[in-house]
């Protein structure tokens, strides 16, 4: 299910960029594996993140990209990230978590299949992937990829590679208007009966 999702998001990015020469690798998010980037909050106590790359056309595999992730304001201010993990980075690291949640100097990438049993050729691949604990209420929260500086794709399993564009899209968390009236009103109601009780 979450790959038939977001396959089809892979195709719509690579449908509008057919004009472009090699091709492009889509970035995106799966939210508690729900296979989407927008999600609705329901009250979990930790959300997972995972980013994935899409490949088209497709080839031998994913090869690496370089890039950051970066949030929007109360993806500062209501949570924290927990654990971050770049799951192509046996090599580089989980990159460099800021104070803010940003997470840069994130090195994705792995070796071609001639010298690597455990090459990945799933596509679309995860990538990278992390959890973010809620700490405050919030109306909506939004990460992105930034700054790929490139998005390689192997074209033989030697190592030979070409340079794909770099289509980012952005993941956003959602609590619904009514469900926050409703817990303003809850919370009334259980405050006045307790002054009423003393």
């Amino acid at each position: 299910m979450v790959r038939d999702r977001l396959v089809l998001v892979g195709l719509l990015v690579g449908s509008a960029g057919a004009a472009m020469a090699q091709g492009t690798v889509a970035y995106a998010w799966s939210i508690n594996d729900s296979g989407g980037s927008d999600f609705l909050y329901s009250g979990e106590p930790v959300l997972n993140f995972k980013l994935y790359a899409i490949m088209d056309p497709e080839r031998v595999g994913f090869a690496g990209s370089i890039f950051e992730i970066r949030g929007g304001h109360e993806f500062d201010t209501a949570g924290t990230i927990t654990r971050h993990e770049n799951l192509l980075g046996d090599l580089s690291g989980d990159g460099q978590l800021q104070g803010n949640n940003d997470i840069l100097g994130i090195e994705a990438f792995q070796l071609p299949p001639l010298f690597n049993s455990g090459f990945i050729d799933d596509n679309p691949v995860v990538i990278y992937e992390f959890d973010w604990e809620v700490t405050h209420n919030f109306t909506r929260i939004s990460v992105s990829s930034a700054n790929h500086q490139s998005s390689n794709v192997y074209t033989s399993d030697s190592g030979m590679s070409v340079e794909y564009d770099s289509v980012t899209t952005t993941a956003r968390v959602f609590i619904p208007a009514p469900a926050t009236w409703m817990l303003g009103l809850a919370g009334l109601g259980w405050g006045a009966r307790r002054r009423r009780a003393e």
